[in-house]
């Protein structure tokens, strides 16, 4: 055993596809296990299959909103260690 933690497991959701090829590129780059997402529904659908570190979403999609997702993986005590993080384009 080498000691060294395992690489955290983050999963990005954001409906813009370059922005998910960014993010993901930039984080599996630094280390860590990365999948995305395209919509909240997707990332919900993942979120129940697996475990993630954290949750990078963004604030604003069409049908379902980041802040939305939050709110449902908030409400899930499966997920209450799971950092989660939104970002946005807005101002």
């Amino acid at each position: 055993m080498s000691g060294i933690p395992p690489s955290p497991k983050i999963l990005i959701v954001d409906d813009d596809p370059d922005i998910l090829k960014m993010a993901e590129r930039v984080l599996v780059h630094a280390g860590h296990e990365v999948s995305v997402a395209e919509n909240a529904l997707k990332a919900i659908d993942l979120l129940s299959r697996g475990h993630f570190d954290l949750l990078l979403s963004d604030a604003n999609m069409p049908l379902y909103s980041g802040f939305e997702l939050v709110q449902t993986v908030r409400s899930n005590p499966k997920y209450e260690k799971m950092a989660v993080a939104m970002l946005t384009g807005l101002r």
